[in-house]
């Protein structure tokens, strides 16, 4: 059996009428800021008007309507029609129950895996057990190593990880150079959620370098050093907080990168990740400033 595929010009004026434009509002009376107040007066029957509007965790106002501006051009965020990729976490110890969730949920449209064994600071009491090359070659059994992003969380077994990885990308025929292998390499999060410092962030700096450079011998060119909002947010900062930390973990990552003698975009070099939760218009905004 075969179908006629559907055009948009079909939905809007049937399948031989000239394309025209969809006026969302056409139809609706329209409205102002003050039309809207007067409903709002209506339903509070007398109440004040003041609560409606509520505060951030940092105290900034939030009112419960804004009217969109007019002198301000729109900030991109990011290069237009660049494809989202969709991350699935894996964590689970077993490689081979392992495997089966990243092929399920790769099937299911994701591209890229956030592998996160029991050494990350992400681990949570679980993580993946991969102790030798055939633990990784179970693990990522049926996966093209070519078409995914992969971020190696692994805490102070980074580099081992990355070998295996290379190690099992040469044994398939791959280059580095067409592998998007990340390391997450982030110490400062392990420091928070010990609450101690084990050692200064200098007695790290030499061994993040070493990585970043072992990256570039081998053709992996993408982030290194990851700073993690996350484990701020989960220590219960507020999403000002959560941004002044992080920004202040990327900028000393970033010294280390430069101090490595990165010449080339190393700002690059390091990733970010912010906590996304239930305050819809709080992540977007705290996304935005990022």
């Amino acid at each position: 059996m075969l179908f006629r595929p559907i055009r948009w010009a079909d939905w809007i004026t049937g399948p031989e009428t000239d394309v025209q434009a969809l006026e969302l509002a056409a139809g609706f009376a329209p409205g102002t800021q003050a039309d809207w107040r007067q409903l709002v007066d209506k339903a509070l029957k007398g109440a004040s008007y003041d609560r409606l509007r509520s505060v951030t965790d940092d105290g900034s106002p939030i009112e419960p309507l804004y009217a969109g501006r007019r002198d301000v051009a729109a900030v991109s965020g990011r290069p237009a029609a660049q494809p989202w990729t969709v991350v699935t976490r894996i964590s689970h110890p077993s490689p081979a129950i392992a495997n089966r969730m990243i092929l399920d949920d790769l099937n299911g449209g994701a591209g890229g895996i956030d592998l996160v064994l029991s050494s990350s600071s992400h681990a949570r009491g679980s993580g993946v057990a991969i102790e030798t090359l055939a633990d990784l070659e179970q693990l990522l059994d049926g996966v093209h190593l070519d078409l995914v992003s992969l971020h190696a969380n692994a805490g102070y077994e980074s580099r081992p990880l990355l070998a295996m990885l290379l190690a099992l990308a040469e044994k398939r025929g791959l280059a580095p150079s067409m592998l998007d292998i990340r390391p997450a390499a982030d110490p400062i999060a392990r420091m928070i959620q010990r609450g101690s410092w084990v050692a200064p962030l200098e007695w790290y700096a030499p061994r993040i370098q070493d990585l970043l450079h072992h990256c570039d011998e081998t053709g992996l060119t993408g982030p290194v050093g990851h700073a993690d909002g996350r484990v701020w947010h989960a220590a219960g900062a507020s999403g000002a907080q959560e941004l002044a930390y992080t920004l202040a973990t990327a900028v000393s990552y970033l010294r280390i990168v430069d101090e490595a003698g990165i010449v080339d975009a190393p700002q690059d070099r390091i990733d970010v990740a912010l906590a996304a939760d239930a305050d819809q218009f709080g992540t977007i905004a705290k996304f935005r400033a990022m």
